[in-house]
């Protein structure tokens, strides 16, 4: 677990830096430069943003499913639970969520996750110019049930997940 967890918490200082790089990079030229560059030499036209849907939706992966899923196969029951609970104690599920349509009835932690999750690892993505819209249905559903996030709510949903991780890997850490 702990190499799923590192490699969240590269992730997440990928993030981080692409957001001071952002901020920076109109008070440095050569910064500039550099991103110009890189940003021709891929086929593409500038400005590109540094912090864009793809590097939200990447990071989600990492936190949401591929660290999600090491959490679910641990044997630890009470693991799994604080998991979830943190998730809730850290997560603003109301401010972050800007709407929820569906059958599927989302109270706890767990069902958001879950939902969140199986969108994502799915491709039941769509992208907004400043939203995800996440959909999941199951066999026994009639419709899909839908989470609408911006990317910061995503991105903080998947930064609460690692969080959570990192309290039961190294005990009264609260920086991952």
């Amino acid at each position: 677990m702990k190499d799923q967890f590192h490699f969240a918490k590269l992730s997440l200082f990928n993030m981080r830096l692409l957001s001071e790089m952002q901020d920076a990079v109109g008070n440095c030229a050569e910064l500039a430069e550099v991103i110009e560059d890189c940003t021709k030499r891929n086929g593409m036209t500038p400005p590109v943003p540094l912090l864009h849907q793809a590097a939200f939706l990447g990071h989600a992966y990492i936190c949401l499913v591929w660290l999600r899923e090491v959490v679910m196969a641990s044997s630890n029951e009470e693991f799994k639970k604080k998991y979830f609970d943190r998730i809730s104690s850290s997560y603003d599920f109301d401010k972050w969520i800007r709407k929820c349509e569906g059958p599927r009835k989302l109270v706890k932690a767990r069902d958001y996750i879950r939902l969140v999750r199986n969108a994502i690892s799915h491709g039941r993505v769509t992208v907004g110019d400043d939203e995800f819209r996440l959909a999941d249905k199951s066999n026994s559903e009639k419709s899909e049930t839908v989470v609408t996030l911006t990317w910061e709510g995503l991105a903080r949903l998947a930064d609460a997940s690692l969080f959570s991780v990192n309290e039961r890997l190294y005990p009264g850490s609260n920086a991952a």
